[in-house]
């Protein structure tokens, strides 16, 4: 694992001052939600003492960000998960594991379909969201418990039973700061569920989106500790390849149990991800499964070495070159997972 020290600076996930070091991924483009490719290269350091993965967040990758997002669609009633949504799931062991709150707080709530599937809750008294994006803001009025937006993390002043981070804290700049003033708003019994894809089993991940601050089950466990909270439930079962990680309040602990391997196992699987594309650049012919996002980053790493893409999951084909359009021999046809 070729690593490379830098110049000591001020770490915004455990707040001291120590030298970073570099981590060195494949050379593969960022691709924005319409398929197109960013040329843009992405730096990413390793926090020494929190094993935490993160990025740069200058002005030209904020500009970045919004092309990524620009024209992503947003799915209003969830994203699928076999017969129901992941927002369903969610939704139902939140009812389950803690039936009685009465307010809830999501950071980053993309659609607003997890508030929409708590809306039920027969103790909620009102649901309030935080979110860069004001788009959807008109979507979230629709939902009878929904109560105020919130643009910036220091504009919320109140206290809440739940605070919702699905698919939200990877994205957190300033990490420390903001987790712990989060903290700070809930309530005596307060409780925050953290609900992130496992970077271990998604390798695919920090060539889609931006990722700022990234970690194993264990260390982000071990991060909140040190803010005084403590796990309660984990439903790693209910959603694959996912944490589902449900936190309440408690001592601070400073002992130092984070997971050490996390970045050099990181590091090999991206190294693996890097030799599998490089085998599909001299297929011909290829069937990804489950278009979306990763057919389109795929697509693009590939450049011109394809000639079909087949997605089972749209139940369509896309013609890449048409001059081949009718392929005699489908042994030619390869099938490859991603993720």
């Amino acid at each position: 694992m070729k690593n490379a020290k830098v110049s000591k600076k001020s770490c915004s996930i455990c707040d001291k001052k120590h030298h970073f070091t570099k981590i060195k991924l494949p050379k593969l483009k960022f691709i924005t939600s319409d398929g197109k490719a960013l040329d843009h290269t992405k730096t990413y350091f390793i926090c020494p003492n929190t094993q935490f993965l993160y990025t740069n967040n200058n002005q030209n990758w904020i500009k970045n960000i919004k092309k990524i997002y620009s024209n992503y669609e947003l799915n209003f009633n969830g994203v699928t998960k076999g017969k129901t949504t992941r927002e369903e799931i969610i939704a139902r062991k939140i009812k389950n594991k803690l039936p009685n709150i009465k307010t809830i707080l999501e950071i980053g709530p993309g659609s607003g379909a997890l508030l929409k599937k708590l809306n039920s809750i027969n103790s909620l008294e009102f649901m309030d969201a935080m979110d860069l994006n004001t788009t959807n803001l008109k979507f979230f009025k629709k939902i009878n418990a929904f109560r105020k937006f919130y643009k910036n993390i220091y504009d919320i002043k109140i206290k809440y039973d739940l605070i919702i981070l699905s698919h939200s804290f990877f994205h957190i700049t300033d990490l420390k700061d903001k987790i712990y003033y989060l903290i700070k708003k809930l309530n005596k019994n307060g409780h925050i569920l953290i609900v992130n894809p496992d970077p271990l089993k998604y390798p695919i991940l920090p060539f889609i989106y931006e990722i700022f601050s990234f970690s194993s089950k264990k260390n982000i466990l071990y991060f909140f500790k040190g803010l005084g909270m403590h796990l309660k439930y984990d439903e790693k079962k209910y959603l694959k390849n996912e944490l589902f990680l449900i936190l309440k309040k408690g001592k601070i602990v400073k002992k130092n149990n984070f997971d050490k391997k996390f970045i050099y196992k990181f590091y090999k699987i991206q190294k693996n991800l890097e030799k599998k594309i490089k085998i599909l650049k001299n297929e011909k012919c290829l069937k990804i499964r489950g278009m979306g996002l990763k057919g389109n980053f795929i697509f693009l790493n590939l450049k011109n070495n394809i000639y079909k893409i087949f997605d089972d999951s749209l139940k369509k084909k896309i013609i890449i070159n048409k001059s081949l359009k009718y392929i005699k021999n489908k042994k030619e046809i390869k099938s490859y997972k991603i993720i």
